[in-house]
């Protein structure tokens, strides 16, 4: 009889183990990602300091994704990343926060403990490339305070605090 409800534990705890990535695969649903373009061409400069990185800037919807390590450091500014929900928190000089979802257009903004979160969409999401994480470049940096100018016969993004 033990035998038996042994192995009846055994097979639930299978079960629920095999069950899992189904699971997990539901919380996060595939996104439908639209045409990414990388591109090598454009230049993009914060302070007139160019921007480095591994990565290109991807243009997406027509819109200038960057990779979020690197405008991070270009900007100093402090960047929380939670993995399990794939979202990214950060606050500009005002005390200001910003929390983006991958995947997610809008965008929660809060000022100090206890007051109304407000909504804001923006027009590209942050997104995944293989492995690295993309933000809207325009909104990071305006909600920083930031201008931002785009010259199209540079093919070039001007970024200045």
């Amino acid at each position: 009889m033990k035998k038996l409800v042994y192995l009846a534990v055994v097979m639930v705890l299978l079960m629920v183990c095999f069950s899992l990535p189904v699971f997990a695969y539901s919380i996060f649903p595939v996104i439908e990602e639209a045409p990414v373009i990388a591109d090598s061409q454009i230049s993009i400069y914060v302070n007139d300091k160019l921007l480095k990185s591994d990565t290109s800037p991807i243009v997406q919807d027509g819109r200038t994704l960057v990779p979020l390590r690197a405008i991070a450091e270009a900007l100093d500014i402090g960047i929380i990343w939670d993995p399990e929900v794939q979202s990214i928190f950060y606050y500009n000089s005002d005390d200001v926060g910003y929390y983006l979802e991958i995947g997610n257009k809008e965008v929660q903004i809060g000022q100090g403990a206890g007051l109304e979160l407000q909504y804001q969409t923006i027009d590209v999401p942050p997104t995944i490339i293989n492995g690295r994480t993309f933000v809207p470049l325009r909104f990071i940096a305006e909600s920083l305070g930031a201008n931002v100018d785009y010259d199209s016969s540079a093919k070039a993004v001007y970024v200045s605090e």
